[in-house]
């Protein structure tokens, strides 16, 4: 993939897990964070429901995974363990970049 993979203020559809390159997570044109391998994109709007909070930007080209957020939605009814393993990984993933930004943002002061 290239360009924007997420719009701030847009709906998402999907989630993705980047499995090569980097993308820029940036808020009012700031970069607030760096995603790279093993990170996932458009968590925090499958978790919550609501729109996009920033956009992600690729750096370059990146190669992704991609599963339909209604798809993902669906293994609570077909797969409970499974979809409590999901939910698991997404919160610890999200977990991990909210400690990484607040350093980063604690180091610029």
């Amino acid at each position: 993939k290239r360009g924007t993979l997420v719009k701030e203020g847009q709906a998402q559809k999907e989630v993705m897990l980047i499995l090569d390159g980097t993308a820029s997570v940036r808020r009012n044109g700031r970069e607030i964070a760096e995603l790279g391998r093993g990170s996932f994109v458009a968590e925090m709007s499958f978790l919550t429901g609501e729109p996009a909070s920033a956009d992600v930007v690729c750096k370059h080209e990146i190669t992704t995974i991609t599963w339909g957020q209604e798809n993902l939605r669906n293994l609570k009814k077909l797969n409970f363990e499974v979809w409590i393993k999901v939910q698991h990984v997404l919160s610890k993933d999200l977990v991990g970049k909210i400690k990484r930004t607040t350093m980063r943002l604690h180091q610029e002061v």
